[in-house]
């Protein structure tokens, strides 16, 4: 999907909640780098803030309606009524007013593309690393000798964000919102605990981990290969 969004905070934790559910995002913060990225690739569903530097896409929705079958959704941190319509009017599916809820975001995501490719689950990615097999659509996970991994949903979510950043440093914020749609506290120790708990699930020695390293002052890094 393409994602296109000038505020560099909003950007970041919106992309890294859309990749945490196994999704690729392209980033853009302009018309222009939207109409280039849309013309180096296919595109899915495009994402894209209402106030941009270099203007409204109100006249890009309509073009783009009438030549590609893409899921639009707009965002906006102005609630004007008329906003909403006119997006909706020229070819936006969906009109979502900031700060964004990513968990729903997540799943309006989701469900719009299921409505554009049926038969499809969204993300549809496997991921392999050491021998584990994390299915995101089915959000299963297997261990090297095939048996089930049971997890609790916030210990997938978190799994597949890392797994989607494979070998980047991925800092507490960044995690809590791919987890639970929010930024966390500076005290905010969720993280943490769920860390722990998936150490303990995939870890040959968790006091010794090889998968999930502390990187300290920074955050978290998977290293799984």
């Amino acid at each position: 999907m393409l994602m296109v969004e000038d505020d560099e905070p909003t950007r970041a934790a919106t992309a890294g909640c859309l990749r945490g559910e196994g999704y690729q995002v392209v980033e853009a913060t302009s018309l222009s780098e939207m109409d280039a990225a849309l013309a180096a690739r296919r595109v899915d569903l495009l994402l894209v803030d209402l106030l941009l530097p270099d203007g409204i896409p109100f006249n890009r929705l309509g073009q783009l309606r009438q030549t590609d079958s893409l899921g639009i959704i707009v965002t906006s941190r102005r609630a004007e009524e008329i906003d909403r319509i006119i997006s909706l009017e020229l070819g936006a599916d969906d009109f979502l007013v900031k700060p964004l809820n990513l968990r729903e975001l997540a799943l309006k995501v989701r469900n719009l593309l299921r409505r554009l490719r049926p038969g499809s689950s969204g993300a549809g990615a496997v991921h392999h690393f050491d021998g584990w097999m994390l299915d995101i659509a089915r959000r299963s996970l297997r261990d090297p000798e095939g048996r089930g991994v049971r997890l609790t949903r916030s210990e997938f979510d978190l799994l597949t964000m890392m797994s989607c950043n494979r070998g980047c440093i991925l800092d507490r914020d960044r995690l809590t919102t791919a987890v639970s749609g929010r930024p966390g506290s500076p005290d905010d120790r969720t993280i943490d605990v769920l860390i722990g708990r998936l150490r303990r699930k995939i870890e040959v020695d968790p006091q010794d981990p090889r998968l999930i390293l502390t990187i300290h002052g920074q955050g978290y890094c998977f290293a799984a290969v």
